[in-house]
């Protein structure tokens, strides 16, 4: 049948052909459940998590600390470590951003690429904002007392580890498996590594804190991930304006 000859009505019509042909499909509560048992049993959540518990229950956070500032392995000072946390959580960042630029490379400049976007900086600002309602509810201090700001767990390591696991989760997305994406999941991952230990040989957080950051920064992402990817619609609706 032919569109009425009203300017509003085929505008509406247009804009329902949009909306109607790609959407995200919000999840249900089995979704949820099982994307956030996915992302809990995930390997690089279980293993940082497991290894917080044991420093905690074994009570050798302060001298793997101590040791760690006074002897700086990695960055030949206390005051490198600050700064280099700083520059390896945002090169995890770069990793992140790589990666959705590729999503538009290899889908196009789609919902669905901007959607990627939305769940990547979503999951590093979710994970981040959790880790510090955590910090102040637990109350743990740093190593060198911070009255503002308590220990458990890292915010650096938390968002350096999202951002690295939100890089490879866009190159799953757009199915981008090759050795510019290995290469770039590989250095976002050794950045938010680099990230964590850089704040344990700076004196601004104990091994357990760290490891607790990269299990939520982990954890946090792929539930996100999982749980509102991006799915065609099932309806599609196309508009043949008439004369």
């Amino acid at each position: 049948p032919r569109a009425p000859s009203s300017p509003g009505w085929r505008v509406l019509c247009l804009l329902v052909s949009g909306a109607c042909g790609l959407s995200p499909a919000l999840p249900d509560s089995a979704r949820l459940h099982e994307s956030a048992w996915n992302a809990a049993t995930d390997s690089r959540t279980g293993i940082p998590a497991a290894g917080s518990g044991v420093f905690l229950a074994l009570g050798v956070d302060d001298r793997v600390s101590d040791w760690a500032q006074r002897n700086t392995p990695v960055f030949g000072s206390v005051a490198n470590a600050q700064r280099e946390s700083d520059a390896l959580r945002t090169l995890a960042h770069r990793s992140m951003d790589i990666a959705l630029l590729s999503h538009f490379y290899t889908e196009g400049i789609s919902p669905r690429s901007w959607w990627q976007v939305g769940l990547g900086y979503g999951s590093a600002i979710t994970a981040t904002e959790t880790a510090g309602a955590l910090k102040k509810l637990v109350g743990r201090d740093r190593p060198h007392p911070s009255p503002s700001s308590p220990s458990w767990p890292s915010q650096h390591a938390t968002r350096a580890f999202a951002y690295s696991s939100s890089a490879r989760a866009a190159f799953q997305s757009a199915g981008t498996r090759n050795l510019f994406s290995t290469s770039i999941v590989a250095m976002g991952e050794a950045s938010a590594v680099g990230c964590a230990w850089a704040r344990i040989e700076s004196g601004s957080h104990y091994p357990s804190d760290v490891l607790a950051g990269a299990a939520l920064g982990n954890f946090t992402t792929l539930f996100i991930q999982e749980a509102f990817d991006f799915h065609d619609s099932p309806f599609s609706l196309v508009v043949f304006p008439g004369p």
